[in-house]
């Protein structure tokens, strides 16, 4: 047996029905950009995005998504006073969940984290998530809980 372990998530790849409107959906959410070391890609294969330092991208591929097999949900995660950032623009993101729109009071406490749950415009499945939890307990008023 070798030492072998992997280091990082290199990227998850997303079905979209239009790969340039949805990387605009996901830069206006996330702040997720067009990665041009990787540009050359998108010719024959998914456009890739991620954040400023690279350690998130996703690869978005023009397709409907797999029925069988397909990854459930996406969670990002970003610190307290970020994650406070979001929930004081989401109410103006239009953001839906299961075809309902998604306000600062649809915030889950998991007692262990905070969670926001949200669908792209493709129907992928989203979670923005902090750890912070003493932070954000402190900071939000009001939350769901999730038994």
């Amino acid at each position: 047996m070798t030492d072998f372990s992997i280091v990082d998530v290199d990227h998850i790849e997303v079905s979209v029905k239009d790969r340039e409107k949805s990387a605009k959906w996901y830069e206006e959410i996330f702040g997720l950009k067009p990665v041009q070391e990787l540009e050359m890609w998108s010719k024959i294969g998914p456009l890739f995005i991620g954040n400023e330092d690279g350690s998130v991208k996703l690869a978005l591929f023009n397709g409907v998504k797999d029925t069988d097999g397909s990854i459930n949900r996406i969670a990002f995660s970003t610190a307290g006073e970020k994650f406070l950032d979001f929930l004081n623009r989401v109410d103006s993101l239009n953001l839906l969940f299961i075809g309902k729109k998604v306000t600062k009071e649809h915030v889950v406490d998991h007692d262990l984290s905070y969670s926001l749950y949200f669908d792209d415009p493709d129907g992928n499945k989203l979670e923005l998530t902090c750890y912070d939890h003493n932070y954000l307990k402190l900071h939000i008023k009001s939350a769901r809980r999730f038994d």
